[in-house]
């Protein structure tokens, strides 16, 4: 992707773009493993499977986690809050188990390796620095997603980063 007159492309100055690349790779591949766990909840409900969520009431709040039970379990008597943190460890292995014998499994692993690597991706974005305008465009082309799409986590280390690498590009091109 060599410009007119350039004899090097861009893609070889500015670490930001192969870090580009790989987050649009890991975008596709999460977006993929996604519709193919959905293509497979929809053959197992098909036959049977009902993909309820593991939820717990506690103290009125309807907990889907470990760590949100915990929360909500604060406050309560030591025994009570033990037997609800336990009550949504409990449902949590059921629905494992339910969707280990539909034969959901593997997509699930799927999910859980491409959201890794996706998030990966997303710190090399926040932690690689951008030597050329073209990688604070493509930082900030991210936390335009970010807004658009909403909030990933990573959208303020990113935004950062990119206003830090502008500071160092705009000293060391000095009118």
């Amino acid at each position: 992707m060599a410009r007119r007159g350039c004899k090097v492309s861009a893609r070889k100055i500015d670490p930001i773009v192969p870090a580009w690349d790989q987050l649009q790779a890991a975008h596709k591949a999460h977006s993929r493993a996604y519709d193919e766990r959905d293509e497979a909840e929809a053959k197992a409900r098909k036959a049977g499977f009902e993909p309820k969520l593991p939820v717990v009431c506690i103290r009125g709040y309807d907990c889907l986690s470990v760590a949100e039970a915990k929360r909500r379990a604060q406050g309560l008597p030591k025994e009570k809050a033990k037997d609800a943190v336990e009550a949504m460890r409990a449902a949590l292995a059921d629905q494992q188990r339910r969707r280990r014998k539909a034969g959901l499994a593997p997509y699930d692993a799927a999910i859980r390796r491409t959201n890794g690597e996706w998030r990966a991706a997303m710190r090399a974005m926040a932690d690689k620095r951008a030597t050329t305008t073209l990688g604070v465009i493509l930082k900030l082309k991210v936390v335009e997603t970010e807004v658009q799409d909403g909030p990933t986590g990573f959208g303020e280390a990113i935004l950062a980063s990119a206003i830090s690498d502008l500071g160092r590009i705009g000293r060391r091109e000095k009118p």
